[in-house]
Parts: C-alpha cells; sequence; structure tokens
C-alpha cells in the first residue's frame, strides 16, 4: 500500500449486503479523498487485526476483525458515512467472488457479519470506514489483508476486456477509456429487452455502486454516479462516472443497482491504460 495515495468517491453503505459470484465520501461523482487502497494493513497508524473469515468454503460463517488506533488500542469511534460505519469488500484472489458486506461492532471494538464464501481459495478483505480521533478528526481509511478459506484452490481465467454484460435480464454498457492517474468519464447505460431502463431505484444512497479491483495486486477503487440519488426519485437509463485508477491494467468492476426492489451485481472486465 502508498499511505499518500488519493482514491476517487467515497465508500458506500446502506442496510443490504450482496454477494456475487461471477463465473466466466460523501458526494456522489466528486472527488472525495480517502487514504489507502486495501493492499495493506496498516495505513497513517491505524491497523486492520485479528481478522477471521469462515473456516468451510459454501457454509455460512463468520467475519471478524478489529481496527487498532495508532496508540495501540481498539477503535470504537467511528462516524457513519453513507448510512453505516463500516463498509467490507471481500473478492477471491481471481476476481470471481465478491460480497460487500456491513459488519456491526461490539462494545470491544470487534466487528463481526455473517458471510458466506462459495468456494476455497485466498480472499482480500477490504474495510472502508471513517474513524473518529482523540481530538474528534475524522480519517477516511481503506485497509486491507487477506484470509483463506481451506481446500484446493483453482483459479478461474479472468474474462478479456469487453464494453457491456448482462445480468438477471439486464443489460448494462460502459463507455470511455480510462486512463491510470487521471479522471475518465465513463458513462453507463441499462437496458431490459433492448428497452432503456428508467426506474433505477436509490441503492446505498446512490443510482449504482462500482467497486473495481486491479488484477494481480487486488488494489481497490469505489466509484458512483455523477446523478445523485434523492428519495425515491428513479435514475437511469443512462449514467455518468467520473472513474480514477491509479495503475493501468485490467480491472474487475463489480456494479451494483436496485431495480424492481431488487439488487442486481453484474461484473465486468475493464481495461484502463
Amino acid at each position: 500500500m502508498f499511505p499518500a495515495l488519493l482514491l476517487l468517491a467515497a465508500a458506500c453503505g446502506g442496510q443490504q449486503d450482496t454477494h456475487a459470484h461471477d463465473h466466466a465520501g460523501h458526494d456522489h461523482g466528486h472527488m472525495a479523498h480517502y487514504t489507502g487502497n486495501g493492499l495493506t494493513e496498516v495505513v497513517h497508524g491505524y491497523r486492520l487485526g485479528e481478522v477471521s473469515g469462515p473456516p468451510t468454503a459454501g457454509k455460512t460463517g463468520r467475519l471478524s476483525f478489529r481496527v487498532y488506533a495508532p496508540s495501540g488500542r481498539a477503535q470504537t469511534e467511528f462516524e457513519i458515512e453513507q448510512t453505516k460505519k463500516m463498509h467490507v469488500y471481500v473478492v477471491r484472489k481471481d476476481l470471481t467472488d465478491f460480497d460487500h458486506v456491513h459488519p456491526e461492532m461490539a462494545a470491544d471494538g470487534t466487528w463481526s457479519t455473517p458471510l458466506t464464501l462459495e468456494r476455497p481459495g485466498p480472499y482480500r478483505v477490504v474495510a472502508e470506514f471513517l474513524a473518529k480521533d482523540d481530538q474528534g478528526v475524522t480519517h477516511h481509511l481503506v485497509l486491507g489483508t487477506d484470509i483463506e478459506v481451506p481446500g484446493a484452490y483453482q483459479a478461474a481465467t479472468l474474462p478479456p476486456p469487453t464494453s457491456s454484460t448482462a445480468v438477471d435480464g439486464y443489460e448494462v454498457s460502459v463507455d470511455g477509456q480510462p486512463v491510470a492517474g487521471r479522471i475518465s468519464p465513463l458513462t453507463l447505460r441499462f437496458s431490459r429487452d433492448g428497452r432503456p431502463v428508467t426506474d433505477l431505484q436509490p441503492f446505498l444512497g446512490a443510482y449504482a455502486h462500482l467497486t473495481g479491483f486491479h488484477e494481480g495486486d487486488l488494489a481497490v477503487t469505489h466509484l458512483h454516479p455523477e446523478q445523485q440519488a434523492a428519495g425515491d426519485k428513479p435514475g437511469g437509463p443512462k449514467l455518468d462516472v467520473a472513474a480514477q485508477f491509479l495503475f493501468p491494467g485490467r480491472y474487475r468492476i463489480y456494479i451494483q443497482f436496485q431495480a424492481g426492489q431488487t439488487v442486481h451485481t453484474a461484473p465486468i472486465t475493464l481495461q484502463v491504460r
């Protein structure tokens, strides 16, 4: 991890946890600085520790961990960011399985949540949060570490870059060429049965959430569209994203959106120049 790196967009929050199995801030759309990209357990003295995951593939277990302050004590003061105090992304090393969960904290600072990891192998756990220090200053941080689900690991081949993907009868297209180290405009278009989708529902405070992982090191970025979700106002069919990626290469992006009272997760591979 490079502690001084700044990524684009704020964390997502909300009332639902989401899972995807792939076989093949604050203001949305604005620059909100958080420190870290999930490649290390420690940033600015804050440490992700005592991380444990489900012991058996395919069976529901628990993900648990603590965040430690620079003083060495368990951090227990957190600010709410988009309705939640903790946002956790879990992805398999081959980028084929993805979970987005929101643990709850016990009095001793231990965070935990039920979690099912479908297949054995290595997984990256990324925690994003706003920690409040003794002076009342908040620190928006992204920490990460690895866990292992016992069993034979068979890595899947990452699907090649493409401009569209489909899930649950919906098609999502992504237009634009992202370039590392600069803001790159992307346009998302949603359709179903060949017709534009105009009834996207606000989900976790936004019309869509894009969580991307860099192939190889699994550096994470989290993005929202510029169109802000307000109340029950529907969105779509077009959403604009001011995307920023730190590194060139391939990213596996998980696009989450809600329509028909159901959350859908559409994976897509993008090439960043």
